[in-house]
């Protein structure tokens, strides 16, 4: 059932958000007790604070009770708010320039994905992404999202968008929306998408049914288009079928290495596209908050910095959340400038993550591959 209040407490105040928009009440922890007792009486939303839901978050729940417009999130000791699940690399597409490389069906029950579930619970994520691999074709798909919903997890959805059209996934979609799908643009046309993708005939029109069915869901859609030497000549053209569906749309030009250490998606990079985007107002990488505020599940239950730092892993079904600090020490070694890079007198204008950096090194790719300064040097 669709609870659309989530309580969350943090120790010195507590916080009421909905699953679709951003903005959340902060109040003193006396509320949480206050919707606590009320959740367990079983009693109805008092007027007074219905009121104040729906003109702090837009939600109208007059009339209705406790029990079915909050979830009660527990209290956490840690710091990880937002986190990424990839719940199997099994994809239908088979785009060459994919930084997973391999993408065998191989994944966790759900037993163990229940685990996974109470730990990022226990470790306080409130966002999560949901990706792959195709994340709607996986087995456990729908089971794994309801869970996760269920547990006052806001979420968003990272596909293709094949699967969009079909009836259980709106089904399911519409009776428990998502905060945001996001679905990825690979051509403006039949013959560069599915060259692209590496699909069969039809794949574009599903790819199309999926867009529409997102904004017949009312949820709501960002396209993320993909730009390669398949489809270079259509930049304009996919801008225009993107706006058709949401004005939430954006490029994206710069391939990577895969997590295996190939540079094949090297191959599909239209180079002189990024190389002359104009860089954005943050002028240098000065860190972020991964292994650290978040962290990136893989389909085995490990837990990583995120989806490109792989190499500390804490099994989420096995080990206990205190475990994750070994994942913040790590991470804090990785996202420090090494090698050829420590003597770049451009450091100070670089925008490229550290360990970005090492996936395309570990590809032995050149440093004008990623690196603006080196290829202006060159």
């Amino acid at each position: 059932m669709h609870k659309p209040v989530i309580v969350m407490p943090y120790g010195d105040h507590v916080k009421l958000l909905t699953r679709k928009d951003p903005a959340f009440i902060s109040a003193n922890p006396a509320l949480g007790s206050y919707i606590g007792q009320l959740y367990d009486a079983d009693a109805f939303v008092p007027d007074a604070l219905a009121t104040l839901l729906q003109h702090k978050l837009g939600v109208d729940v007059a009339g209705q009770k406790a029990q079915d417009t909050f979830v009660l999130r527990q209290p956490s000791q840690y710091r990880y708010g937002v986190a990424s699940w990839e719940l199997n690399l099994l994809c239908n597409y088979s785009c060459p320039h994919c930084y997973l490389g391999v993408r065998p069906n191989s994944s966790i029950g759900m037993v163990q994905r229940l685990q996974v579930i109470d730990r990022m619970a226990e470790l306080g994520v409130l966002r999560l992404q949901i990706t792959g691999g195709e994340p709607l074709i996986d087995a456990h798909f729908e089971e794994t999202y309801r869970e996760v919903y269920d547990r006052g997890i806001i979420t968003t959805i990272s596909t293709n968008g094949s699967w969009l059209f079909r009836p259980r996934i709106q089904e399911l979609l519409r009776e428990r929306p998502p905060m945001r799908i996001t679905v990825s643009m690979y051509g403006a046309y039949q013959a560069s998408y599915e060259g692209m993708t590496k699909t069969s005939r039809g794949t574009f029109k599903r790819f199309l049914h999926g867009l529409e069915a997102t904004v017949g869901m009312g949820v709501k859609l960002r396209i993320n288009i993909i730009v390669s030497t398949f489809n270079q000549d259509e930049i304009d053209d996919m801008k225009q079928l993107a706006a058709k569906y949401t004005d939430d749309y954006h490029i994206y030009d710069q391939m990577s290495a895969t997590i295996l250490g190939d540079d094949e998606p090297l191959m599909f990079q239209v180079d002189d596209l990024w190389r002359k985007k104009t860089l954005p107002e943050k002028q240098s990488f000065d860190g972020c908050g991964a292994g650290v505020e978040s962290f990136h599940v893989d389909p085995h239950g490990n837990a990583t910095m995120c989806k490109v730092g792989r190499e500390t892993k804490i099994d989420l079904t096995q080990e206990p959340a205190s475990a994750m600090s070994r994942l913040a020490l790590s991470a804090q070694l990785k996202l420090v400038r090494s090698g050829d890079c420590t003597s770049c007198t451009s450091q100070s204008a670089c925008v490229t993550c550290p360990v970005i950096v090492e996936q395309y090194r570990s590809a032995k790719a050149g440093a004008t591959t990623y690196c603006r300064q080196a290829y202006e040097r060159r």
